[in-house]
């Protein structure tokens, strides 16, 4: 009997429940829907742009307006011989980028309900054409806020002085350049000048009662922007390739 007692603890232990022990509740459900992928997201552009706002080959030297003596912007106030100081501002989000501050054309003893208008002239190393000119420019209300542009707000040209005295090519708005930067418009004033250039003056107006936001000032003659192929670079034109 006493031989019988170990056998029966073997057989007592070798018992077992055959129901599997409760498994944890996740708080999952089981839908039997299948997931809907994420969706892919968009392509991403990247921009190449060159690290001056315009050619290389620019004659003007104060496209900064922030140089002084020759070459430089000298700015007045129209009706009078009083000088104009240009306060000038860095803006990533301007047509020339942070490489290129923003001139604010504006009368320095002005306020919101009258100002005069300010012109700012710099002399150019004359040489043979043609030539390409532009310049960047917005406007604004005297206080800052940006308004719809209008031709008589501003205006830019080239102006020469050679035997036969002056004559001036104005600068046009080009309209395939034109931008809307939140609730700011810049527009693009172009020129092609097929002339020679003895001398040469770059001028930039702005009309009374407002600001003239300018910005990026350049002239190239078109031979030192065309390669050996014969096909001429845009200046400042940004490539988009698609990621």
């Amino acid at each position: 009997m006493r031989n019988l007692i170990p056998l029966l603890a073997l057989s007592l232990v070798g018992c077992g429940s055959s129901v599997d022990p409760a498994q944890p509740d996740t708080g999952l459900v089981d839908t039997g829907v299948a997931e809907t992928p994420a969706p892919k997201p968009a392509a991403r552009t990247l921009e190449t742009v060159g690290l001056l706002p315009g050619p290389a080959q620019n004659m003007v030297l104060d496209w900064t307006f922030r140089e002084a003596g020759w070459g430089a912007f000298l700015a007045l106030t129209d009706g009078s011989f009083s000088q104009a100081t240009l306060p000038v501002r860095v803006l990533t989000d301007s047509p020339g980028g942070a490489s290129a501050p923003v001139a604010l054309f504006k009368d320095p003893a002005g306020t919101i309900d009258k100002s005069k208008g300010v012109t700012a002239t710099c002399v150019l190393v004359g040489g043979k054409g043609p030539f390409e000119a532009s310049v960047w420019v917005s406007r604004s209300t005297f206080d800052g806020t940006p308004v719809e542009w209008a031709d008589d707000l501003g205006s830019a040209s080239i102006t020469t002085q050679g035997p036969r005295l002056g004559k001036s090519y104005p600068l046009a708005v080009d309209p395939s350049k034109t931008r809307k930067v939140g609730e700011r418009t810049w527009v693009q004033l172009h020129a092609r000048i097929d002339a020679t250039l003895e001398t040469a003056f770059f001028v930039i107006q702005s009309s009374k009662n407002g600001v003239l936001w300018v910005t990026a000032p350049w002239i190239v003659p078109v031979d030192l922007t065309t390669p050996p192929g014969g096909t001429t670079t845009k200046a400042w034109v940004p490539s988009v390739a698609a990621l």
